[in-house]
């Protein structure tokens, strides 16, 4: 799935949120003796690079930290962050699966963990992290949209359709854009694959409401084109894909 389907920069920016309201880093194994914390804007400092895409800048900063105070699952954490935005998984899973097992109730490391496992293909290890999620936050959205995907790979269907819908209903509540669009989008691709009367109209819906999210995402006015040739509309095709050159053409 590229980058754009998986949310990418605002799923990062409530992770700075998360860790500056949570505090500095403390030791997470019982008994730890506990070193010298380091200055307490650290994580939130890398976080704000990690957004800035300077990833090479925040392991230098993490990788001593990382290295001096092996306990602190959230800088585990955060390095792994460096790499799942590069989309470098396979990195990023130990930094991640180190945080798990240190600070096991950090629902951010459960959450960058089942997607590293999904788009690795393992398949069940994201299904178990997901659900971890759930259990712990039952209107996540982005639980619910894994877990649809999960089902959709799974040919799934019912499973797919109903955990996407969940995924928009919980994603609307908490004003969540970012995750709605992947999953109108995601809802439009299941329902478009499908021969029942009106599927291809639904399919049309979510495509819609996915394009009134994300109006400069190149990826739906395609989607979108291609479903109205099928659906014999030549006219909104042809507007479709004027807007998928529009946004394709470098500005002057």
């Amino acid at each position: 799935m590229p980058e754009s389907e998986r949310g990418g920069l605002p799923v990062v920016r409530r992770i700075a949120v998360l860790l500056t309201a949570l505090g500095p880093l403390a030791p997470s194994a019982p008994g730890a003796p506990a070193p010298a914390p380091p200055p307490a804007q650290t994580i939130p400092e890398c976080v704000r690079l990690i957004q800035a895409g300077r990833f090479d800048e925040a392991r230098g900063i993490l990788e001593p930290l990382v290295s001096a105070h092996p306990d602190w699952g959230r800088a585990q954490f955060t390095l792994g962050l460096t790499f799942h935005k590069e989309k470098r998984y396979g990195a990023a899973r130990p930094y991640f699966e180190r945080a798990l097992a240190l600070e096991p109730e950090y629902q951010p490391a459960h959450l960058f963990t089942a997607w590293c496992y999904y788009y690795l293909g393992e398949l069940a290890l994201a299904k178990t992290q997901f659900e971890a999620v759930r259990a712990a936050d039952a209107a996540s959205a982005e639980a619910a949209l894994g877990l649809g995907l999960i089902a959709l790979d799974g040919g799934e269907t019912a499973g797919a359709t109903n955990r996407l819908e969940e995924a928009i209903r919980f994603a609307r509540a908490a004003s969540d854009g970012e995750t709605e669009y992947r999953a109108q989008t995601r809802l439009g691709d299941l329902l478009a694959q499908g021969d029942a009367p009106g599927a291809l109209d639904a399919a049309g819906t979510a495509y819609e409401r996915a394009a009134a999210l994300r109006p400069e995402a190149p990826e739906i006015w395609f989607k979108i084109a291609r479903l109205r040739e099928r659906q014999g509309n030549s006219s909104g095709a042809a507007e479709a894909r004027a807007r998928l050159e529009r946004l394709r053409t470098p500005a002057p």
